[in-house]
């Protein structure tokens, strides 16, 4: 899976100012403050994994304590295992109806692109 605009959806915990470009304004004064991550910011990666792991929390998702790019859950005896590299999400389990099931739940969370098999 691949999520769309990814480092979009972060939002920032300080306040961050940018200069805004002579081809939007004459004199080049204007300031603007950020609501939002903006992919090039410093922040914006890291803002992005806190998005994403307060989103697989609410899925009632463990993070690995090895690899803090890895999630998991055990529901009813069926395994999900999520790795993440990016904006990507390569998702594991024995079940194909809860890797749907999944993808159904993220789908008002974030746009994503289903990349197919792995």
């Amino acid at each position: 899976m691949n999520v769309k605009s990814a480092f979009l959806h972060g939002d920032l915990d300080e306040e961050i100012y940018m200069n805004i470009l002579l081809s939007f304004c004459k004199d080049n004064k204007l300031i603007w403050r950020l609501n939002k991550a903006l992919y090039g910011l410093k922040q914006a990666g890291h803002e992005w994994y806190k998005k994403i792991c307060a989103d697989f929390e609410a899925l009632e998702f463990t993070r690995c304590n090895l690899v803090h790019s890895m999630f998991y859950k055990n529901d009813n005896g069926t395994l999900l295992v999520i790795a993440i590299y990016v904006d990507d999400m390569l998702i594991l389990s024995d079940n194909p109806a809860a890797v749907n099931t999944l993808k159904d739940d993220f789908k008002p969370c974030f746009e994503m692109t289903d990349l197919g098999e792995a």
